[in-house]
């Protein structure tokens, strides 16, 4: 996923990170976001059940870099 606000573009094989976490009131449905600068929309369809344990590990990491 490209980067929502930076001014530096996130690519492919270089060393930077991007992480992006949106908090969502429902599980299913879409998540809609607007860029502010372009209007450009991005969209992903939202899990409507728990997906599971297999993020644990970069939730831990990102507490560590908020």
């Amino acid at each position: 996923m490209n980067e929502l606000v930076s001014k530096t573009p996130i690519e492919p094989a270089h060393p930077e990170i991007g992480i992006v976490t949106f908090d969502v009131p429902i599980k299913g449905g879409r998540l809609l976001y607007v860029d502010p600068g372009d209007h450009s929309i991005t969209s992903w369809t939202l899990p409507t059940a728990d997906q599971g344990t297999g993020l644990d590990k970069v939730r831990k990491r990102i507490k560590l870099f908020s």
